[in-house]
């Protein structure tokens, strides 16, 4: 890479169809230069290469920068159309976005759109981030229904019209907790939009007004409305691909959960089997509903049946140790940690070196307060993988718990020389050590003292016999 403006000219020179050399002359150039001097060199690269997002999106914020809002925004748009992919662009992958104004954030929209509509591949699932990351949900839904209207093969379909359910499930549930919160966001986004204006950290400039909340139309659809458009997609989804698990878990947990109307869950679980759905699933997510729904009856009768039908699969040949993943995810989501635990143990039994079983019991073991056999599962890991300090971190915490001072010492000082830059391991380790310290000083202060009162004890004894 040139060092100096000089070398980078030279090579522009020998070469100046090379559009890195030009976005090189810029870097070592700095943003003092001219910008009129900087669109020309931007200009000359998008010569060269016309689709490359990179020097179109500096090119858009340099006039932007120069006052040329209509044509910085027409550069917007035209570089997320012709790359429709939140990773091609800084301000869509480290979300300065959210700070844009109202015209600019339209302008990245318009961009997707266009992509949307020429078929590109990363195009939907781009807008579909956009929205979300805006919090506008129902855009998002509607995005994802319109194109379940286009779409032929039906695996795909069912996918976008869950994708739309879930969607409306979002929104749904902004407008029932969002209408304070929305109102505080606002004023830290225009807060946070001021900052930005005032500073050169933006790939684009904030040179209009801040935008609008982006979940504000949201907020004006009745939240009814939206459980009842996320209920109707899932059930087309179901329509779509009958057999396929995924649509009735949804409609199950998410809605049928939601409202505690577990007859209707059951009822559609009986149903999905009866068109030839796999029962395990089905029966997991109306453990997950009664669950939702409060019932802890009907949560263990369901895991009941799922342990039957896993049982019932292990017998026809099927792995057991991912069933009893699955059983145990089940479980989990379904709020038994003593179903999820003892399922995990089959599988590690399976399975004895799992490092994510091993992490799952440990965590489970953590949670019941049980450190000696969190302790027990951390050393295991520790033995497979020996450079972890997430792991070996864990095991001190484990071993500090349960009394076990000298371990946790040891497992406390790898975990910091593994991951010598993590403030949080090298500040509980100093802490930790402190407290040692400190109770070393306590016990031998403790100790002198008791040492202190055994000798008077013995020398009043002896003063007594020689009286007597």
């Amino acid at each position: 890479r040139p060092e100096s403006v000089a070398e980078a000219k030279a090579r522009i020179a020998a070469r100046p169809s090379k559009a890195s050399y030009h976005i090189a002359l810029l870097r070592v150039a700095g943003d003092e230069a001219p910008l009129s001097w900087q669109l020309s060199e931007y200009k000359a690269g998008l010569w060269i290469e016309p689709t490359n997002p990179y020097i179109r999106d500096r090119y858009a914020s340099t006039l932007l920068s120069m006052g040329r809002t209509d044509e910085g925004l027409s550069e917007i748009t035209r570089s997320v159309a012709e790359s429709p992919s939140m990773k091609t662009h800084e301000y869509l992958k480290d979300d300065s976005f959210l700070r844009f104004s109202a015209a600019e954030q339209s302008a990245v929209e318009e961009g997707f759109k266009q992509a949307v509509a020429r078929a590109y591949p990363e195009a939907l699932d781009g807008l579909a981030g956009f929205y979300a990351k805006l919090d506008r949900f129902s855009d998002q839904g509607a995005l994802y229904e319109e194109a379940a209207l286009k779409e032929a093969d039906s695996a795909k379909k069912a996918e976008l019209l869950i994708n739309a359910g879930l969607a409306y499930l979002h929104a749904a549930r902004a407008t029932v907790t969002g209408r304070q919160s929305s109102v505080a966001s606002q004023r830290s986004r225009e807060q946070d939009a001021e900052k930005i204006r005032n500073s050169k950290s933006s790939i684009l400039p904030l040179a209009l007004t801040p935008s609008q909340s982006a979940s504000a139309s949201e907020l004006r659809a009745p939240s009814s409305m939206l459980f009842a458009a996320a209920e109707r997609l899932f059930r087309n989804a179901i329509t779509a691909t009958p057999t396929d698990p995924k649509g009735y878990h949804q409609l199950v947990t998410a809605i049928y959960g939601a409202k505690k109307d577990l007859a209707e869950a059951k009822e559609l679980i009986f149903q999905g089997i009866k068109n030839g759905a796999p029962p395990l699933p089905l029966y997991l997510s109306l453990a997950e509903a009664a669950q939702k729904g409060g019932s802890p009856e009907e949560t263990k009768a369901a895991l009941d049946s799922a342990k039957a039908e896993v049982e019932k699969l292990v017998r026809n040949g099927e792995s057991p140790y991912t069933l009893y993943i699955a059983l145990a995810d089940g479980a989990r989501r379904a709020g038994d940690r003593e179903q999820e635990t003892g399922t995990l143990l089959k599988a590690l039994d399976l399975q004895p070196h799992s490092p994510d079983v091993l992490s799952r019991l440990a965590n489970l073991y953590f949670e019941k307060q049980n450190y000696d056999r969190a302790a027990l599962y951390l050393n295991r890991i520790a033995k497979n993988n020996p450079d972890a300090a997430n792991v070996y971190y864990s095991l001190a915490v484990a071993e500090e718990a349960r009394y076990r001072f000298a371990d946790a010492g040891r497992a406390y000082a790898r975990a910091v020389e593994l991951s010598p830059d993590n403030a949080d391991y090298r500040r509980r380790y100093d802490e930790f050590r402190a407290r040692v310290d400190r109770n070393r000083v306590t016990s031998m202060e403790h100790g002198a003292a008791s040492r202190e009162r055994e000798a008077r004890g013995t020398e009043l004894k002896a003063n007594s016999k020689r009286l007597e």
